[in-house]
């Protein structure tokens, strides 16, 4: 998942930064990920941990080698991927940020010319997250329409 919030570096600040300075921000268009909003992951940690045991699927997968806390024996845990809904490049993750207030140009993984390798494919699915009875998160363009209206530097 390719996380974001107001705390820390991350994409979106950086792109909305780019934005700022003005100029063609160039995006690889062959990385393609989750972008999830850190506010609805914490709140889905948050109703994962205060559900009932009934409320998380059975084990299944690769797990964890021990189950945390609130999983006792016989009951759920194990290993969740939770993400908001959807995948989408990153040069569209981008366009969807500066929403045409900026020229995103799309380039190639090799063009970036990055040293640390990135996966050209890392979108995650919540595919337990259902069973759990939990609400769903929103899509990535929901979630991230909704931060950037909550916060104000995004507005410029």
């Amino acid at each position: 998942a390719w996380l974001y919030g107001w705390h820390g570096k991350n994409f979106v600040k950086a792109i909305l930064a780019a934005a700022e300075r003005g100029g063609p921000i160039r995006v690889v268009a062959d990385q393609v990920g989750s972008p999830t909003a850190t506010r609805d992951l914490a709140e889905a940690i948050t109703a994962l941990i205060a559900a009932p045991s009934p409320a998380l699927p059975p084990k299944g997968g690769r797990e964890l080698k021990e189950s945390p806390p609130f999983a006792g024996e016989g009951q759920g845990g194990g290993l969740f991927h939770v993400v908001n809904g959807g995948a989408c490049s990153r040069f569209e993750f981008a366009q969807a940020i500066v929403g045409g207030r900026a020229e995103v140009q799309p380039i190639t993984t090799a063009d970036a010319g990055r040293i640390a390798p990135r996966p050209a494919y890392s979108a995650l699915t919540s595919i337990r997250w259902p069973a759990t009875g939990l609400a769903a998160l929103t899509s990535w363009q929901i979630a991230l329409k909704r931060f950037l209206a909550e916060n104000p530097a995004a507005q410029h």
